[in-house]
């Protein structure tokens, strides 16, 4: 049987890729991907890729050539058996179709509402900036996204997220606009001076606090609303109204490091026991704790029951706790498993009962392990993610330091 000479390399694709029938169609064969060429699994996605593009008339890139002449000349012995012959379009390639130009430039630019990235194809960058987007690393909402047409990411353009992303940028070598340029810098002094702009709160006597650099409308609301309250209150309501804690604050009233950290960020990772978070919350004064953890820890059984023992010694009773979950290890606690009015602490291992509507309990506080990340608050405003315990760990609550 004679030979056929392929006139370009499209022509030896298509045949790989089943798009089109060869000279001589071996017995048991049906069009499709591999079915005239037996393709390693690793060229499958490659070989279809382009003849893909080779259907709706786009040319491959330089590299793309570079790679389907060597595809092809790989697969040389079974063009044979088909009654193609590859060895002269290999050594001297042509193409059907004008070589296809990509922009490999890494580019940051932005304008008042958006921040846009250009970069080339790359798996790893790709995945750190979803993995910012679905972390919640960076505020955003449905205009952040991969515009297709565009060929391009657009992020909402905040000030945390500019930084962010510029930090980002820079590390993996972007180009940046001037806009984006002079933007930072002007954000690069706030950052350098921030004691003269960010928001926080000073002690002003024994019984309030002084906001500094607030907005009209949050100077109005804190005096309206905040001002009034106990200092506790008002420096709990500092985290809530995104106001930081200037340090005389905290040393001032000797706050431990755990009560620090919970009282001055919204999300935080702590290696404390579940015990002693909950504890420290209560010390704090949060009127609403909800807490999940899995029921078929043992470590986590041995605590909360340690814990309700505890709580019973120092109080008296459980009335503010309720324990609900799958099983029944708790059930000899003899724990309420239904909140009631004077319900102050949750205890669950379904952390979706707490947006139960007859339940009625919006948390201040949620603590975990693991159950959630920062988007999954389940009404909270606060969310601490604790360490899972082992079994058997000594457990020990200082309550006279405490309460």
């Amino acid at each position: 049987m004679k030979m056929l000479l392929p006139k370009d390399i499209e022509y030896c694709i298509e045949i790989m890729s089943g798009a089109m029938s060869p000279p001589k169609i071996p017995k048991g064969r049906h069009t499709g991907i591999g079915m005239y060429i037996k393709l390693a699994r690793y060229d499958v996605n490659f070989v279809n890729n382009v003849s893909s593009y080779i259907q709706r008339g786009l040319g491959m890139t330089s590299r793309q050539r570079e790679l389907a002449v060597k595809l092809t000349a790989k697969y040389r012995k079974q063009f044979r058996n088909i009654g193609v012959d590859v060895s002269l379009i290999t050594k001297t390639p042509e193409f059907r179709t004008n070589v296809r130009t990509v922009d490999r430039s890494k580019r940051f630019d932005c304008e008042d509402e958006l921040i846009y990235l250009y970069f080339p194809y790359n798996q790893d960058m790709i995945k750190e900036v979803n993995t910012m987007l679905r972390e919640n690393i960076l505020i955003h909402n449905a205009d952040s996204n991969w515009d297709q047409e565009e060929k391009r990411w657009q992020i909402n353009n905040t000030e945390g997220n500019f930084i962010t992303l510029y930090n980002w940028a820079k590390e993996n070598t972007f180009d940046f606009s001037n806009p984006s340029i002079e933007y930072f810098n002007k954000l690069d002094k706030i950052i350098q001076n921030k004691t003269d702009y960010e928001i926080r709160a000073t002690i002003k006597d024994d019984n309030s606090l002084q906001i500094h650099n607030a907005p009209k409308e949050l100077e109005e609301y804190w005096n309206e609303n905040i001002k009034q309250k106990t200092l506790i209150e008002q420096i709990k309501s500092c985290g809530l109204l995104a106001i930081d804690l200037d340090n005389s604050v905290l040393i001032k009233y000797n706050f431990n490091k755990l009560q620090k950290d919970i009282l001055t960020n919204d999300y935080l990772s702590v290696k404390e026991s579940i015990s002693d978070v909950i504890v420290t919350c209560l010390d704090l004064g949060f009127e609403k704790i909800a807490v999940g953890l899995s029921s078929h820890s043992v470590g986590n059984v041995e605590e909360v029951t340690k814990f309700i023992e505890w709580y019973r010694s120092k109080h008296g009773n459980v009335d503010e706790v309720m324990i609900n979950s799958k099983n029944n290890v708790f059930t000899s606690l003899k724990v309420s498993q239904d909140p009631t009015e004077k319900t102050r602490l949750i205890i669950t291992d379904r952390m979706s009962r707490l947006q139960n509507k007859h339940w009625n309990f919006k948390a201040d506080v949620t603590i975990g392990q693991g159950l959630y990340n920062k988007r999954n608050i389940f009404q909270s405003s606060k969310v601490i993610d604790v360490t899972p315990s082992a079994p058997n760990e000594e457990w020990t609550i200082d309550s006279d330091e405490l309460f």
